[in-house]
C-alpha cells in the first residue's frame, strides 16, 4: 500500500489499485453540506477524487440520527453502501460509563464504499462495529471493520490519555486488543489496511517514550 498526505486526506492504493481516502471531519454533516454547496453533491466528490473507500473519523451523531435522517448523513450516496459505528450511550461499562455518556454523539466512525469494488463472491461487504468484542472497548464508536473479501478495512479513531494521563490505561488496553484483532485477521491469510487516527499525536509523540510497554509499535 503506497499512501501521501493532502490536504488533511490520508490517500491509500491497495495493490489491486482501490483508492482509500482517511479523513477526520470532526463533524460529518456540517462537512458534507460544506461538500454539496461546493461540489454540488457527495457522489460528485467521490467521483472527482476516485474514491473507492472513504474512510471518516469524528462523524459526531447517533444510530437514532442515522435512522431517521439518513440523507443528511450521505447514506443514500448512489453507488455507494455506507457503515457506521456510533458512541449512542446505551452500551457503558462500569469501566467507562462516565466517558461514554459525556461523549454520546461525539466520536463515530463511518465508512463508505463503492458498490463496483465490492467482492465478487458476495452481494455486500461484511461489516462489524462490535470489532475488539470487549463491550467496554466497543462501545465508544472509534472502530469498524469492513470485510472486502481479499483484504479488511480497520477505520479507528485511537482514544487520546485525558487530562493528566487520566484515560492512559483504557487507552492502551485499546490499542492491544487492536493490535490483538489485526493479527488475527492477517493470520486469516487477508490484507489489513488501517486508517488510523491518532486522536491526540502531539501528546502521543511527547509521552511514547514513557509509556509503559510503549505502544508505539502497537499497531505495527
Amino acid at each position: 500500500m503506497s499512501a501521501s498526505h493532502d490536504c488533511g486526506f490520508v490517500h491509500s492504493t491497495t495493490s489491486r489499485g482501490i483508492h482509500i481516502i482517511s479523513w477526520n471531519v470532526a463533524g460529518w454533516i456540517k462537512t458534507l453540506q460544506y461538500i454539496e454547496k461546493h461540489h454540488g453533491s457527495l457522489k460528485d466528490w467521490l467521483d472527482a477524487h476516485n474514491v473507492d473507500i472513504l474512510a471518516l473519523q469524528e462523524v459526531k451523531t447517533t444510530s437514532k440520527r442515522l435512522e431517521s435522517e439518513p440523507a443528511i448523513h450521505g447514506c443514500r450516496c448512489p453507488g455507494f453502501e455506507t457503515f457506521w459505528s456510533c458512541c449512542d450511550g446505551s452500551t457503558a461499562t462500569p469501566g467507562n460509563a462516565a466517558d461514554v455518556k459525556k461523549n454520546k454523539g461525539f466520536n463515530g466512525v463511518a465508512t463508505f464504499v463503492r458498490k463496483s469494488v465490492m467482492p465478487k463472491c458476495t452481494p455486500t461487504v461484511l461489516a462489524n462495529a462490535a470489532v475488539l468484542e470487549v463491550p467496554e472497548l466497543d462501545s465508544e464508536g472509534r472502530c469498524l471493520v469492513t470485510d472486502h473479501g481479499s483484504f479488511v478495512v480497520f477505520n479507528v479513531y485511537v482514544p487520546n490519555s485525558g487530562m493528566g494521563s487520566r484515560r492512559l490505561p483504557y487507552k492502551l488496553k485499546f490499542l492491544r486488543r487492536l493490535r490483538e484483532k489485526m493479527s488475527e485477521v492477517r493470520r486469516g491469510g487477508k490484507q489489513v489496511f488501517s486508517p488510523v487516527v491518532l486522536s491526540s499525536p502531539s501528546t502521543v509523540h511527547k509521552r511514547r517514550r514513557t509509556e509503559s510497554g510503549d505502544w508505539a509499535h502497537v499497531l505495527s
